[in-house]
């Protein structure tokens, strides 16, 4: 992710000095090597069924060049989150984005559907910039009350993949309805385990969008309090599977319940008892607040017009340098072989 984000960077960089020098030079050899770039993308893009010219891609470079500036501002340390009555100690290697960063990585540049749900985010901490973020734990948290963990161990999860399959499939028809990718639930990428001395659930869904090559990842983990359970949701590719178990027991240490709120400070006199136990947590709401996204591929395909005017530019700035180099070579023996004539005159 961080290569193919210089190579965008390196492009758009190299784009904007060959715009620049085409508006700031006179002479009329600059000019005509302007006009040669433009004619040979103009014949590229033709042969695409695209007669676009070079002059209207100013909107996609700039909108381009807002995503390679597009900073994030991650925090550190401990965060303290009200609507959990909880702190997140921010494991090592990790930050924190808080809810306007998270719903802008989201909705922005993972084209989600907006989600006022969200609270927040941990994201590798290398990243500067919010398209070279690969792999985000989504924070939300259900007040539901207290959840019962009895069923964990007679719940029968072949079962209950196929009735999230069906609700796959009508969710996936109302992401359609709002301009977005459908997609099929593959089958579980990681069988639900629930650890009941640490009171978390886990389990990893495989998903395939119909616009993606390769399948997604959506790894959740529930961190169960007194009055309701919080979230962490990575959204990820397949591939990122071992990286995420190996980092998700870290994750849970960090969620720390204040004194009265923890799963085992509940009190059945007064306290409110959720209306689902542990196999609700996995099938009751979990697509509605799954986080699918299409990933960097589009954004590329958004772009491939500006790359390859960059790439036609660059070609056209070295045959400059290297044609104008074998004029002077040429020029020079000439020069050379006229100089030597004329002394053998003498």
């Amino acid at each position: 992710m961080r290569n193919i984000t210089k190579v965008l960077l390196s492009f758009a960089i190299i784009l904007a000095s060959f715009q620049l020098s085409a508006q700031n030079t006179v002479a009329v050899k600059a000019e005509t090597d302007t006009v040669a770039v433009e004619a040979e993308t103009d014949t590229i893009l033709s042969e695409e069924n695209d007669t676009t010219s070079l002059s209207s891609f100013s909107k996609e470079f700039q909108e381009l060049l807002a995503l390679l500036k597009d900073s994030v501002h991650g925090t550190k340390g401990n965060v303290y989150l009200p609507e959990c009555n909880a702190t997140i100690h921010v494991p090592q290697g990790y930050m924190y984005l808080d809810k306007k960063q998270t719903q802008h990585l989201m909705s922005d540049i993972w084209d989600n559907l907006p989600d006022d749900d969200i609270l927040g985010s941990l994201a590798i901490d290398t990243a500067n910039i919010f398209i070279e973020i690969q792999t985000a734990f989504i924070i939300y948290f259900d007040n539901c009350g207290y959840v019962k963990d009895d069923d964990a161990n007679s719940i029968d999860y072949d079962d209950m993949l196929e009735d999230m399959k069906k609700s796959a499939k009508e969710d996936s028809k109302t992401r359609i309805e709002n301009g977005l990718d459908g997609y099929e639930l593959v089958g579980w990428a990681e069988r639900p385990y629930y650890d009941k001395d640490l009171k978390v659930l886990h389990w990893a869904k495989q998903l395939k969008f119909n616009n993606d090559s390769s399948d997604v990842l959506n790894y959740d983990i529930r961190v169960l309090g007194k009055n309701g359970y919080m979230i962490l949701q990575a959204i990820s590719d397949m591939e990122e599977l071992p990286n995420i178990k190996a980092i998700s027991n870290q994750l849970v240490s960090s969620v720390e319940f204040d004194n009265g709120y923890t799963y085992n400070d509940f009190d059945p006199t007064k306290d409110k008892i959720a209306e689902w136990t542990i196999g609700g947590l996995i099938a009751g709401n979990i697509l509605a607040k799954a986080g699918l996204f299409t990933k960097l591929g589009l954004l590329l395909a958004k772009f491939w017009k500006v790359i390859l005017v960059a790439i036609v530019a660059i070609g056209a700035f070295f045959k400059k340098i290297f044609g104008k180099k074998e004029e002077d070579d040429v020029m020079f023996e000439e020069t050379k072989e006229e100089a030597t004539k004329e002394e053998g005159k003498e």
